[in-house]
């Protein structure tokens, strides 16, 4: 199982790389198919 963890700062570009890093979720996730991936989004 991998775990990615996501750090999403809560400034204006909160929405904007929260829009990225779920772009780049789906990315890994087609990447990955045969394996589980688990994602930790920390916001500050």
């Amino acid at each position: 199982m991998i775990v990615v963890v996501l750090i999403i700062s809560g400034n204006e570009c909160g929405i904007k790389s929260g829009r990225i890093v779920f772009l780049l979720y789906l990315f890994f996730r087609r990447l990955l198919l045969n394996r589980k991936i688990t994602m930790v989004i920390i916001s500050g």
